[in-house]
């Protein structure tokens, strides 16, 4: 059940929604759905919207609408934009969820891989935010939220480019928090623990608090809706985070040269 807060905040709203095809992106549009909003659904996988706008639907959006779309091309991502705006008259909020991630042991680096997923994490959500923008500003309001993650903070060898785009989009997004406030543009940043997706299905080493992509999803909306500036879940990861974020270097390194991230 919903509370009067996420019900005003999303009933009826305009929604754009990056990286909707699967894990936390699809769980957020799945229970924003009931409350009748149109839903525009970018991924790459045509296939996968294709399925996925009529289960929307059927949970009560009022409209769906797919978009194939690579957030690292920042064309794809203005057209969807625009599109989008078009076919509503406006956008009201964006959901910045795109993200992919490749562990991979620092002795067999591979820049290609690096490089994906930081023009994914990272420049998708430059892309989104460039293309939005202008949108915001022509209707004078607008909600953005970008998932980011609590492993922006600190490099881990096996996970760099995750930890360095995520460490981007934080950033990126706090500047963008405080430089819009006067302009009735709202930023959201969104951190996550563990969360089990088709992303972290494959992880090898242990992932403590993990969460369901579903209640991850009520989170990010409940604290939306009460108006937070950031987003932390779990609780316990986001206090464990927070000592490891504050350990001396000296000390980091000792921790992280003697755990499974550095083989």
């Amino acid at each position: 059940m919903h509370d009067d807060g996420a019900q005003r905040m999303f009933a009826g709203k305009r929604i754009l929604i990056t990286g909707a095809s699967s894990g936390i992106g699809l769980a957020l549009a799945e229970e924003l759905a009931s409350f009748q909003p149109r839903l525009g659904l970018l991924a790459r996988r045509a296939a996968l919207l294709e399925e996925i706008s009529p289960r929307l639907l059927a949970r009560g959006a009022a409209e769906a609408v797919g978009i194939p779309c690579d957030v690292r091309s920042r064309e794809q991502v203005r057209s969807a934009v625009g599109r989008l705006e078009e076919r509503w008259a406006g956008i009201d909020i964006a959901i910045l969820g795109a993200g992919v991630n490749w562990i991979m042991p620092l002795r067999r680096f591979d820049e290609n891989r690096f490089l994906d997923v930081v023009e994914t994490n990272a420049f998708g959500v430059f892309h989104a935010a460039a293309a939005l923008l202008p949108v915001f500003r022509r209707q004078g309001r607008g909600l953005l939220v970008g998932i980011s993650s609590m492993a922006d903070r600190r490099g881990v060898p096996d996970n760099l480019g995750y930890c360095a785009s995520k460490a981007a989009v934080t950033a990126f997004l706090e500047g963008l928090r405080v430089g819009l406030a006067r302009e009735e543009i709202r930023v959201v940043t969104v951190k996550p623990g563990f969360v089990r997706t088709p992303m972290t299905e494959n992880n090898r080493f242990p992932m403590p608090f993990l969460v369901e992509p579903q209640h991850a999803a009520r989170t990010i909306l409940s604290g939306i809706a009460k108006g937070k500036k950031v987003v932390r879940f779990p609780w316990p990861t986001a206090m464990l985070t927070a000592l490891f974020n504050v350990l001396p270097d000296g000390l980091y390194d000792f921790v992280l040269q003697r755990t499974v991230f550095a083989r």
